[in-house]
């Protein structure tokens, strides 16, 4: 099993990711919003870290800045991403028809 399918990504992001780091398999992918809102996501295979960030342009800080560890994997649909921890559903961030962020199982 993967850690994430880049087909699905690239359909949900409708863009090809940002590679950080080739070598350690660190890459951006990242989708805005009419309303002002940029949803990134990184993440490193080999570590097996996400991090979710949030932020609207007319704000200095992120709305959220969430980091994942022990990510086994990035299932991603036309509508949300979701990441998978010991086996369990633990994050979903939504895109579709707004951002949203729902946390079960952490």
């Amino acid at each position: 099993m993967s850690f994430y399918d880049e087909y699905e990504l690239l359909e949900l992001f409708c863009s090809e990711p940002k590679v950080i780091d080739q070598e350690v398999g660190i890459y951006e992918y990242q989708m805005s919003s009419e309303t002002g809102h940029t949803f990134t996501l990184y993440f490193s295979i080999h570590e097996e870290t996400v991090i979710i960030t949030l932020s609207h342009n007319k704000l200095m800080n992120p709305i959220f800045d969430i980091s994942l560890k022990e990510v086994e994997k990035i299932k991603a649909d036309s509508e949300k991403l979701v990441f998978t921890r010991n086996d369990k559903p633990t994050v979903m961030m939504y895109v579709k028809p707004s951002f949203t962020l729902e946390i079960e199982n952490l």
